[in-house]
């Protein structure tokens, strides 16, 4: 996406949500992981503060607590996928998250 974006004066000025089908929990992303990687790979769950202090955001207190909000809803009812507009920006089938980690994993492993 970010080829087309830069050479092609088709998505000028665009503004896509980018994503994948579907809303996945931490564990089966964590899953998906361990299997591309043949090991075990564990998912934490930081406090919105522990997250936002080593994150260092440069916000007022105002706008971490709707930050922290936001946060709390995603944790309660997830977020999902909708690749429509990636569909139709790109032409075509986009991957799949599991095909995305999977390209991933090869890449480190002939990295290393």
């Amino acid at each position: 996406m970010a080829a087309i974006a830069l050479t092609e004066a088709r998505l000028s000025y665009a503004t896509l949500e980018l994503c994948a089908d579907g809303m996945h929990s931490r564990e089966e992303v964590v899953a998906m992981m361990s299997q591309a990687l043949g090991r075990p790979v564990s998912a934490g769950e930081p406090t919105f503060q522990d997250w936002a202090a080593k994150a260092r955001l440069p916000y007022t207190d105002r706008q971490l607590q709707m930050l922290a909000k936001v946060h709390s809803d995603y944790a309660k009812y997830g977020l999902g996928g909708n690749s429509l507009a990636l569909r139709a920006a790109l032409g075509r089938e986009p991957r799949s998250l599991r095909s995305f980690i999977r390209e991933l994993a090869l890449q480190a492993a002939y990295a290393a």
